[in-house]
């Protein structure tokens, strides 16, 4: 894969360059959501703003014709941190908790199930908190799933899973046996 320039020097970076690589490099494979209705939880944190920005820019570009409904705690917040998401035709908010959200009307061909609070105060004082969230998340999430029979879903994860990475590697691979330990965010997340 050919990095453009325009990704190696920090002062050449935009996110219109980062948009315009991501709409690239995915290729042909857009053409597989093309009128997809997604359905995503997580969509306002910050790997799922970053989502947002890409399937924008792909649909704008590529005239994808999206419906994206994103479940959210707080739409009015996310409306002042990102009114150009907030505001995009192709996308609808709806208030919810990840953990016991009423279903959203329509059918949904995409579940892309990116939610759980993120907090690190959360998970060191009250970390049977962090494991409920994740866990009644996802159930919530795989009942959606099977009510609107939603013909494709993804599970977004964190790196935390895999414990702290010593500086010197560049990557974890997944078949890395010392990385199978369970990490110390998570051990805290899934212990009493």
């Amino acid at each position: 894969m050919n990095v453009p320039s325009a990704m190696v020097a920090d002062s050449d970076w935009s996110l219109t360059s980062d948009l315009e690589f991501v709409t690239d490099v995915v290729g042909e494979v857009w053409a597989d959501l093309k009128h997809a209705r997604l359905f995503i939880t997580g969509g306002t944190g910050f790997i799922g703003c970053w989502l947002l920005e890409a399937l924008r820019h792909a649909d704008i570009k590529l005239g994808l014709g999206l419906h994206v409904t994103v479940l959210t705690r707080d739409p009015v917040a996310f409306h002042r941190k990102a009114p150009h998401l907030a505001s995009y035709e192709g996308f609808r908010f709806v208030t919810g908790n990840v953990a016991n959200f009423t279903s959203p009307e329509g059918p949904f061909s995409h579940l892309i199930h990116a939610a759980t609070d993120a907090s690190a105060e959360l998970n060191e004082k009250n970390p049977r908190q962090m494991f409920d969230t994740v866990v009644q998340g996802t159930r919530r999430a795989l009942d959606l799933a099977v009510e609107k029979r939603v013909d494709r879903c993804l599970f977004l994860s964190s790196g935390a899973v895999y414990g702290q990475q010593p500086w010197e590697m560049a990557q974890v691979a997944e078949d890395r046996s010392e990385e199978r330990r369970v990490g110390k965010e998570c051990r805290s997340r899934w212990s009493p």
